[in-house]
């Protein structure tokens, strides 16, 4: 019976300390609803807009630039900063769905840039919120990158097209 109990114990801590937007999570993004006809494709093409965030306790915006392809609900794609001396560049990786006749993104928008002392940042974070016929309003509570580079926090994006 204790044996029984300390690897109830043990299993449990182990997947306590999971990061749930880990490519190896066991808990993958619930399944998008069927979208309707009429936003099949709406979301596929350029857009442009900005990101703003804090990081090191300054609150910044930066251009952003996105290439999104949308079908049957999932959405891919990738993105980069278009501001100036700014590296960073991701992927998209998400669904669609209608919550109270308006449709919404959830998913996950991957991070890398350079980072400031050398090397590489690289995070990951959950990235939700609405989409109205040409503008996304996408906010995450915080990006982390591990030990390589402050996080980012408080993420609002808004892209157009």
């Amino acid at each position: 019976m204790r044996r029984v109990l300390l690897v109830a114990l043990v299993s449990l801590a182990v997947s306590c300390g999971e990061n749930p937007y880990s490519p190896t999570a066991s808990t993958p993004l619930p399944a998008p609803l069927p979208p309707s006809p009429q936003t099949t494709d709406n979301l596929t093409g350029t857009w442009t807009g900005s990101m703003t965030l804090t990081h090191q306790g300054r609150r910044g915006t930066l251009s952003t630039h996105a290439e999104i392809q949308h079908s049957a609900g999932i959405v891919g794609g990738l993105w980069f900063i278009a501001t100036p001396g700014n590296d960073a560049k991701g992927r998209i990786d998400g669904h669609v769905w209608f919550v109270d006749a308006a449709l919404h993104f959830q998913g996950i928008v991957t991070w890398e840039s350079a980072a400031e002392g050398g090397g590489r940042c690289r995070g990951q974070t959950g990235f939700s919120g609405p989409i109205f016929d040409r503008e996304m309003t996408w906010r995450a509570p915080t990006m982390d990158f591990g030990s390589t580079c402050a996080p980012v926090s408080d993420i609002s994006w808004v892209m157009t097209r």
